[in-house]
């Protein structure tokens, strides 16, 4: 499952709001039975990339054009339920 953009409103960033939607994606993508979840986002996001680490995305690559990373999740094998 790709999620093409997480956009949080800047008025409720650092309010969990992020981790809440990653969460939800992971559930959704569970029932679904989809192995992986994947999302992307520019190397000078930091905020984006420390959420993604601390949910348990591991970073894959960077994009060709070098100014994206690329996070991804297995959660075909997760005990969390």
């Amino acid at each position: 499952l790709w999620i093409s953009m997480l956009v949080i409103h800047p008025d409720h960033q650092g309010k969990h709001y992020g981790e809440m939607a990653l969460l939800w994606v992971e559930q959704f993508a569970k029932e679904k039975a989809y192995p992986c979840v994947g999302i992307q986002t520019t190397v000078d996001n930091c905020a984006a990339v420390s959420l993604y680490v601390k949910a348990g995305y591991r970073m894959e690559f960077a994009k060709p054009d070098g100014d994206r990373y690329v996070f991804t999740k297995d959660i075909s094998y997760s005990n969390e339920q």
